[in-house]
């Protein structure tokens, strides 16, 4: 009787041992679970500023190169505005010696010419 009272209480305790053992083990899997899980939030917020951040500078480049092509357009209707006055001002100076044949009608339809191919390239230029 003694040697089956031992062999209960040794069995008994073996099991307490192990429930202990399991318990401990779940409790220590389930804090392991919970702080992986905060790490991954963790890392999830920082890649969701490091997105919304490149977004900002994305936008934020996006509006400068906005305004720079809104100020280059600006300035092309400028030059084109000014290229259509030369080529009034060309055309005037061509019927106004439409019936002289004098060198200073022809310079000045050179320099008409040289101010239309000058603002074509001004407005060129001015584009890149």
């Amino acid at each position: 009787m003694a040697l089956k009272s031992e062999i209960l209480e040794h069995v008994f305790n073996s099991t307490l041992k192990f429930d202990i053992a399991q318990r401990n083990m779940r409790d220590f899997l389930e804090h392991d679970f919970v702080t992986l899980k905060q790490d991954i939030h963790m890392m999830e917020k920082l890649d969701f500023e490091a997105v919304r951040n490149e977004i900002a500078q994305v936008e934020a480049k996006f509006k400068g190169q906005k305004d720079a092509s809104d100020d280059m357009f600006a300035n092309l209707v400028k030059s084109n505005a000014r290229l259509e006055k030369r080529v009034l001002n060309y055309g005037n100076s061509v019927l106004c010696c439409s019936g002289v044949t004098s060198w200073g009608c022809v310079v000045m339809a050179f320099g008409s010419t040289i101010a239309i191919i000058l603002g074509v390239l001004g407005s060129i230029i001015e584009k890149h």
